[in-house]
């Protein structure tokens, strides 16, 4: 990122504010060395909540890792009416 990049520190920012996992649900157990994530149940469904999740440091950082885009990646997702399913069944 160039000094003076301002889209560049923008983007970045974006992704620091609107994180991909909640850090008041993850836990770090000093003494065995684990981390912990508590996912919270669906509001989408009357599924219960998945159980938690538990990590080596590593394995950990390589899971959070996994969420960051590549360089030049967009993601567009239609809901609603612009939806493939609703496209499809319009047709």
């Amino acid at each position: 990122m160039a000094a003076g990049d301002s889209a560049a520190r923008e983007r970045l920012a974006s992704h620091i504010v609107h994180a991909p996992f909640s850090l008041a649900r993850l836990h770090y157990d000093r003494d065995a060395g684990i981390l912990t994530y508590e996912a919270r149940a669906s509001l989408h469904s009357n599924l219960p909540a998945p159980a938690p999740e538990r990590f080596s440091p590593l394995d950990a950082l390589a899971a959070l890792t996994a969420h960051i885009r590549e360089k030049g990646f967009q993601l567009v997702r239609y809901c609603g009416y612009y939806s493939n399913k609703a496209r499809g069944q319009r047709r």
